[in-house]
């Protein structure tokens, strides 16, 4: 639609043309511009009972749903929605407000991490059962090990 060449075809490979170079930079410069404004009309029109959406993997939210109750009451009252996934939401999009995961945080800019703690997890088995024959019981077998 442009009528320019924006690539060079090359041997098993395309590159920018000069004139593709600095489009892109341009429609990077443009979408970052999107983004922020966006983000800046989402933040805008937050309102201060809107729930706080926490996203994490399964078993993490689990125990957060065990213990939605008292971790609400305990931040005055706040509304918790739990988004459970293994997909690596943006936050900065407006995706969910917090992310808990575990594993090492990322380490691009861009984002604000905390070590809160660690989580110990066990299995347990009668004695008269075979440790590596018993049955696992999960929230899921195809997320389980």
């Amino acid at each position: 639609e442009l009528g320019l060449p924006l690539f060079r075809r090359m041997a098993n490979r395309l590159v920018l043309t000069e004139i593709g170079a600095t489009l892109a930079g341009d429609a990077s410069d443009i979408a970052n511009a999107v983004e922020r404004f966006s983000n800046r009309t989402r933040a805008a029109r937050s309102a201060d009972d809107a729930p706080v959406r926490v996203t994490a993997t399964t078993s993490i939210s689990l125990f957060l749903t065990m213990h939605a109750t008292t971790i609400s009451a305990q931040a005055g009252g706040v509304e918790i929605g739990i988004i459970s996934t293994r997909d690596r939401l943006d936050l900065a999009r407006g995706d969910a407000d917090i992310a808990i995961r575990m594993r090492r945080p990322p380490q691009e800019s861009g984002y604000f991490s905390q070590k809160i703690g660690r989580l110990v997890q066990a299995l347990y088995a009668r004695r008269d059962v075979d440790p590596l024959t018993a049955p696992i019981i999960s929230v899921s077998r195809d997320v389980s090990s």
